[in-house]
């Protein structure tokens, strides 16, 4: 999946600039074609073999496509843990949907793909994480 597929999923964005493999928000309009320069505006990810998206494009794509963790459940995907049914307090969406999570005050937390549908098992794996705020920080040690 590139740039362009990944953000269809959740509606168009606007102001992006793309240099080299990296993608970035630049809504000032601050890239000049006649200018050598390595990045400008807000890091948005990097093509590698698929697109692999920054915590500030999912904060900037999160739409109406959110999964809302309870407090356990939060801490424990910004350490890089799937989400089990039992730590949702809302969203049910169908199984392989690309979901943006969020915590009880609607902070986005990151994004992940539902692995099961919603059920009332609270021991299964509702949603695979694919991306959390958290990795900047384990990626430090």
């Amino acid at each position: 999946m590139n740039f362009h597929e990944f953000c269809a999923q959740f509606g168009a964005l606007e102001h992006v600039v793309q240099i080299g493999k990296r993608y970035f928000y630049d809504p000032a309009g601050l890239h000049r074609d006649d200018w050598d320069i390595f990045s400008v505006g807000m890091y948005l990810g990097e093509e590698k073999k698929t697109f692999k998206p920054s915590s500030a494009l999912i904060t900037l794509l999160a739409t109406e496509k959110k999964v809302v963790l309870n407090e356990k459940a939060t801490w424990l995907f910004l350490c890089g843990r799937d989400v089990f049914m039992g730590g949702v307090v809302a969203g049910e969406f169908p199984k392989n949907e690309l979901v943006f999570v969020v915590d009880e005050r609607e902070n986005v937390l990151g994004y992940g793909k539902i692995a099961k549908a919603f059920s009332k098992k609270k021991s299964h794996i509702y949603i695979q994480n694919l991306l959390d705020k958290g990795e900047y920080l384990r990626r430090e040690r």
